[in-house]
């Protein structure tokens, strides 16, 4: 009797261990991130500009909205780059940096 207590008890604690070893894996991975601020021609920040990261290796992009203070973060990025990137509002041309 015994022993299937403890069989059972054991594959319980696999079955557990198998299950969080995939967050455990998430937690380590290493990602890059951008900040910025999107700033006109006089220093003046331009709030809700359309803000697009370009990983030039790769060609993905993405695409996000400034803030009302012209403040923009992208996270979860491949590290090493290079990266372009390309902020857009009404009124004003794009400007790659």
């Amino acid at each position: 009797m015994k022993i299937k207590y403890l069989l059972a008890a054991s594959v319980v604690s696999l079955s557990a261990a198998a299950t969080m070893a995939p967050s455990v894996a998430q937690a380590q991975q290493i990602t890059s991130g951008i900040e910025g601020r999107v700033l006109d021609e006089d220093g003046n920040a331009v709030s809700n500009a359309a803000v697009t990261v370009t990983d030039t290796r790769t060609g993905q992009t993405r695409t996000l909205k400034a803030g009302q203070d012209g403040n923009f973060r992208v996270g979860s990025l491949v590290p090493g780059g290079p990266y372009t990137v390309t902020a857009t509002a009404p009124g004003f041309e794009g400007q790659t940096v």
